[in-house]
């Protein structure tokens, strides 16, 4: 078997990588850039590099200083400068959103008076002279170039439109990662988890992931649970999604349960001057005083 034949054999039986069924990891489209400064645009890893550069560890060799800021209140002031990032920019992606709404609704109100203001060329045989018959067709060539600069507002209403979604879908994303960077502080196989190329999340769930304030909580609930993560994504119905969301949303920020205990209630002790047994002290009684004193009480 000759070089040619082995190396068409293993071309035939090379892996194919798996297909990607995952939204979330999926490139955003070519123009959907925020208009913002470079710091709007960080990734997770961007920011935690930035975090660590800034981090003021001292080169190998130094003493660190004695009043050096203990971790806790380090990561206190990571978290603060993470929240402050993820509130404006959740203030400029919802201002954003608006007027990608609005954008929207003008395009369609046009288009929908351009739809009432359509006309129909005139036929001849339809008139009783020539005359009138000449005067529609100069109307009609009047109307028709009326409707063709209109048409143009239509069009420049639907690219506006567009771009104002690609901005809002942009400034989302980011917003996304700044949560992202945030919630893997505490959760270290969070990127790992939300990149996985097999997680099943549709493009309408990772869209409205992107916008949801829990997102990255949310996204990691659905890496370890992916059946869930399954139902999700056939749902072709976006105000499902929207619901859905919302109610993981409710049940990862809702507090846990409070532990119940099968012990019994402290005793009581009764304050000095208030009886007779006002010096007992169930920390040094006996069992038998204890069980009088329990008696005495009802409560044994």
């Amino acid at each position: 078997m000759d070089d040619a034949t082995l190396s068409g054999s293993a071309e035939a039986v090379e892996p194919q990588e798996p297909e990607n069924t995952n939204a979330l990891t999926a490139e955003e489209p070519e123009g959907a850039q925020p208009e913002a400064d470079e710091e709007s645009t960080a990734t997770p890893d961007d920011a935690q590099a930035a975090d660590d550069a800034t981090g003021d560890e001292p080169e190998a060799g130094e003493d660190e200083p004695a009043d050096a800021e203990p971790e806790d209140e380090k990561r206190a002031r990571k978290r603060s400068r993470y929240q402050e990032r993820i509130n404006e920019l959740t203030g400029r992606m919802r201002a954003a959103e608006r007027e990608a709404a609005e954008a929207k609704k003008r395009a369609e109100r046009l288009e929908q008076r351009l739809k009432a203001q359509s006309v129909e060329q005139p036929k001849e045989a339809d008139f009783d002279s020539l005359d009138e018959y000449q005067a529609a067709l100069a109307a009609y060539h009047v109307q028709r170039a009326t409707l063709k600069e209109r048409e143009g507002d239509v069009e420049d209403a639907r690219t506006a439109a567009q771009e104002a979604e690609q901005q809002a879908l942009a400034l989302a994303r980011t917003a996304f990662n700044e949560r992202a960077a945030a919630f893997a502080e505490t959760v270290p196989d969070f990127q790992q988890a939300i990149n996985d190329p097999t997680l099943t999340i549709s493009e309408e769930v990772a869209r409205q992931l992107l916008h949801a304030e829990r997102g990255p909580e949310v996204a990691y609930y659905l890496a370890k649970n992916r059946a869930e993560a399954a139902r999700l994504a056939d749902m072709s119905n976006p105000l499902d999604v929207a619901r859905e969301i919302g109610r993981l949303e409710g049940r990862l920020s809702a507090p846990p349960p409070k532990r119940t205990t099968q012990a019994p209630p402290p005793v009581k002790t009764v304050a000095k001057g208030s009886g007779s047994q006002s010096d007992f002290d169930p920390e040094k009684a006996s069992v038998e005083e204890m069980e009088a004193w329990l008696r005495k009480r009802n409560l044994l």
